[in-house]
């Protein structure tokens, strides 16, 4: 039996560095003569914050933020002149790590993982260029080893063993 999990939370600093930076970034920037930037928030019907988003020259630029109604983090992304890039993480409602993927050049690269609102990894494998390569492997809630699959040199990210399964890495919300 393989388990995996994922232990500890840094979410209340790491909300605070991340306002911080959406606050601090574009006054920086504004002052140095760069870019034309646009700040923008969304709140829910309740008033409470939803998203944070920064804009360049009237693209997707710069760190993103979304939250959930209760103030928990729901996903932490970057936009680098319109293309995702770097980092993104998933947060589920209670501030669990559901899904940690890379982007470069907008594809998916790197390492990427679906865990359960326990922290219990659910599968994970490595990207190259938006396609799937090396070994991935799925695991049971209890985490124990369900399936593992070799796409070798690699495989499309849109080419899935189980087109029932709702966990399509490729299907990332913009």
């Amino acid at each position: 039996m393989i388990a995996h999990r994922c232990t500890g939370s840094h979410r209340p600093r790491r909300l605070a560095l991340t306002l911080a930076l959406l606050v601090a970034l574009p006054t920086a920037l504004g002052a140095s003569g760069c870019a034309k930037q646009k700040t923008a928030a969304s709140h829910y019907p309740t008033g409470t914050l939803w998203s944070v988003r920064r804009y360049k020259e009237g693209v997707q630029h710069s760190p993103w933020v979304v939250w959930w109604p209760n103030a928990e983090t729901r996903q932490e992304s970057t936009y680098v002149d319109g293309s995702r890039e770097g980092k993104w993480l998933t947060f589920s409602e209670r501030g669990s790590l559901l899904l940690e993927r890379s982007y470069e050049d907008d594809e998916l690269h790197g390492p990427w993982r679906r865990s359960g609102p326990d922290g219990t990894v659910l599968e994970e494998g490595t990207f190259e260029h938006g396609r799937r390569v090396g070994v991935w492997r799925r695991f049971d809630a209890d985490g124990s080893l369900a399936l593992e699959e070799d796409f070798g040199a690699g495989a499309d990210a849109s080419d899935r063993t189980d087109p029932s399964d709702p966990s399509d890495p490729s299907d990332d919300a913009r």
